[in-house]
This record gives structure tokens, C-alpha cells and sequence, in this order.
């Protein structure tokens, strides 16, 4: 079983990033471009607006779910109907990249202790900034426990990069991937645009889907470059 480089690139370029965006400033000088400081403060889209947490909050959430369940029912169906046997390999590996890659993102939002954006001092908050290279430099004492990082939500539309891995051919494979990278872009530039994560957040996300369902891809498929034929 070769190792892919796309699980191991991505976990290398984790560091670096974090160590370009937080001690430079740059997830400042982002989220700057949202928040707008007169009158108290305010983001570009309030939290609690309704439509714009429907279209890019609970909808989104809906159809991953959707996917997740559509996978195992599909996978359980090709044990019993012939005409699904051989989507039941590809069926997994959508499953369990749709529980993984949202799993391995909560796993770290619970361990990392580091607060959102609309929290901090800087932003109207109670907290001082506590990035995770910051941390490395200047620790600081905060009097809550922080859960942004990485960002949780933009990881449902990474999920879906699994897509890309299940299909045949090299058009159809670029297609699949580029959906999931644009459906967790536009999950986290909602979250970034109400305060809730800069976007090293999401890159890290990104990042961690793309090692994640590649590895998972390795593992299935092990003897494969590419993904598979209409095997099971």
C-alpha cells in the first residue's frame, strides 16, 4: 500500500500555515474585513439572521446528513440487491468520509482550546487572543474553554471531497473534488463573515479532509493510483 501524497502533503503544509497566518497577523487583517467596529461592533452577516442560517447553516448540514445515510443505505442494499454490489465499496468510502472527516474536526475543536473570532477582546469579546501559534510563543490564560479550531462546520462541505475519490474518471474526479472544496469554502467564509472562525480555521479544516478522505482512499483501495472501476 503506497502512501498517497495527499495525505501526507497536507499535514505537512498544517504547520507551516498556521505558523504564516497567526504570528503575521493575516487572520487579523481577514477578519478585519468583516467586522465593522462602529456602533458597538457588528458583523457582515448577524448570527441570528434567519435566512442566511438557512441557506448556509442548516440546509447545508440537511444534505451532507442526507449523503451520510443515502451512502450506508446504498452500501447495506449491495449485500442484498445485485444491481448495487458494485457501488457498495464506493458507498462506504462515502459514508465513512461523511462520519470521519466532521469526527476528527470535533475531536481537535475539543482538545485545541482555542476561541472564535466574535469572543476576543479585539472583537468586542472577553478573551485574549489564543491562536494555536500563539500559544507556542506567548501562552496566554483564558477564563473559558474555547472550541473554534479547527472550524466545524466548513468540515460537512469537505466531507464531500469523498466524491471526487469515487469517481471513474480523471474529468469526473476533478469535478468531485472541486465541489467539496467549493462546498466547504462557502460554509466557512459563512462562518468567518459572522465572527465565528478566521480563516486558518477552515484551512486547517480543508487540509485535514483532504489527508483524511485520501487516506481513507488508500486504505480502500490500496492497490490503486486512482479510484475504482465498477468493482466491489
Amino acid at each position: 500500500m503506497t502512501l498517497r501524497p495527499a495525505v501526507w502533503l497536507p499535514l505537512a503544509i498544517l504547520p507551516v500555515m498556521l505558523l504564516i497566518f497567526e504570528p503575521t497577523g493575516l487572520d487579523f487583517y481577514l477578519q478585519d474585513i468583516v467586522w465593522d467596529p462602529t456602533g458597538g461592533g457588528h458583523w457582515v452577516i448577524d448570527a441570528h439572521a434567519e435566512w442566511p442560517r438557512l441557506l448556509f447553516y442548516r440546509i447545508p448540514r440537511w444534505i451532507v446528513m442526507g449523503a451520510g445515510v443515502s451512502a450506508v443505505l446504498v452500501w447495506l442494499a449491495g449485500f442484498r440487491i445485485e444491481s448495487c454490489r458494485c457501488w457498495r465499496r464506493r458507498s462506504l468510502f462515502v459514508a465513512l468520509s461523511i462520519a470521519l472527516v466532521p469526527g476528527a474536526v470535533g475531536a481537535l475543536k475539543a482538545s485545541t482550546n482555542v476561541h472564535c473570532p466574535t469572543q476576543l477582546t479585539r472583537y468586542g469579546g472577553d478573551e485574549p487572543y489564543d491562536g494555536i501559534a500563539a500559544r507556542l510563543f506567548h501562552p496566554v490564560e483564558t477564563a473559558t474553554r474555547g472550541r473554534c479550531f479547527p472550524a466545524g462546520h466548513a468540515s460537512g462541505g469537505f466531507a464531500l471531497l469523498a466524491l471526487g475519490w469515487i469517481a471513474e474518471t480523471r474529468r469526473f474526479r476533478l469535478v468531485g473534488w472541486s465541489f467539496g472544496l467549493l462546498a466547504g469554502t462557502v460554509l466557512g467564509a459563512y462562518q468567518m463573515a459572522k465572527g465565528v472562525h478566521f480563516m486558518s480555521h477552515t484551512l486547517a479544516t480543508m487540509l485535514l479532509a483532504i489527508a483524511i478522505t485520501a487516506g481513507l482512499a488508500t486504505v480502500i483501495w490500496p492497490n490503486r493510483l486512482a479510484v475504482p472501476n465498477m468493482d466491489a
